[in-house]
């Protein structure tokens, strides 16, 4: 155990093993545990950190995290203040057969800042109650990310970043399952999956595009909303799809809402389906290329409004 007020409670400096261990760091202002070597850990080792202000865990750069395969390494950081981070990655991370929680209350479960690369049987949950549960703004290659949030997003793409083989899932009760803010390029079967009740699956933002490695490599994003007024998959306008097969699917909401121009290019399909009063796709704004299926029981398949054009 270990505390400090402002520093770390525990800092690991050099590359250190744990066997049969448990490392429990607390720092209210500063990092519960701050890895700064590489860390080991065997027969059923665990790390822990915990903070108010500052973060839970913080990886640093270049920094590989080992357990066994049936013998994972356990970490979870939590952060209980605001505008904090319950574990964060400093990039070019390497996590091999570790299983990661990240959790805070008013800010980023799990904050993904470079390259992370995640190899055997490794998995990584970031979870906020008003934040978001993962933020990336680098690269993930392997594994899954799964992020909740209850009001926010469960996972936010901020910068432009990468998917090698690699599964964003995100999910939020009344905010957006997966926000993608900045472009989001995806290779060797990557893919995107957003779920949501009363909000929307997966939110394109302004100008962001999507883009898979080719025609027979696309990037998957799917947007799902249970609730009365959720949309599936909504796309904020001057979007660019590439290579990409896009699928929004809800209720009584809208599967797919587009409000400003979309550009399709190269092998692009975009699909809509909704269950009950909402519109498979609502067209708002101009669309170039591509495909674009509507499927709806009780409303229209897809809907063109005043600001709707079609073009190729």
């Amino acid at each position: 155990n270990g505390t400090s007020a402002n520093g770390s409670g525990i800092k690991v400096v050099n590359d250190s093993n744990l066997n049969n261990a448990i490392l429990n760091g607390n720092s209210p202002d500063g990092k519960g545990v701050e890895i700064a070597g590489n860390l080991t850990g065997s027969n059923g080792s665990v790390v822990q950190g915990d903070t108010t202000n500052g973060t839970g865990v913080d990886i640093g750069k270049q920094i590989i995290l080992d357990g066994g395969l049936d013998d994972l390494l356990n970490v979870t950081g939590n952060a209980s203040g605001e505008n904090v981070t319950g574990v964060q990655f400093n990039g070019i991370n390497i996590l091999d057969n570790t299983s990661l929680a990240g959790n805070a209350t008013n800010g980023t479960g799990v904050d993904i800042n470079g390259l992370l690369q995640n190899e055997g049987n490794t998995t990584i949950g970031g979870q906020s109650d008003h934040g978001s549960g993962v933020q990336l703004g680098g690269g993930v290659s392997g594994g899954t990310v799964n992020g909740t949030s209850a009001n926010g997003s469960g996972i936010k793409v901020v910068n432009d970043s990468n998917l090698d083989n690699a599964i964003l899932n995100g999910n939020s009760l009344n905010g957006k399952g997966v926000e993608i803010a900045g472009n989001l390029t995806g290779s060797n079967g990557s893919a995107v999956q957003g779920e949501t009740t009363n909000g929307s699956g997966v939110d394109v933002g302004e100008n962001a595009s999507l883009s898979g490695m080719g025609p027979d490599d696309l990037l998957t994003v799917t947007g799902n909303a249970s609730g009365d007024k959720g949309a599936g998959v909504q796309l904020d306008g001057n979007n660019t799809l590439n290579d990409t097969t896009l699928a929004g699917n809800a209720i009584d909401g809208h599967g797919v809402a587009i409000t400003g121009p979309v550009s399709n290019t190269g092998n692009t399909t975009i699909n809509g389906n909704t269950a009950n009063d909402g519109h498979a796709v609502h067209v708002g704004g101009p669309i170039s290329g591509g495909r674009v299926n509507g499927n709806s029981v009780n409303n229209h398949a897809i809907f063109l409004d005043d600001d709707a054009a079609i073009t190729n």
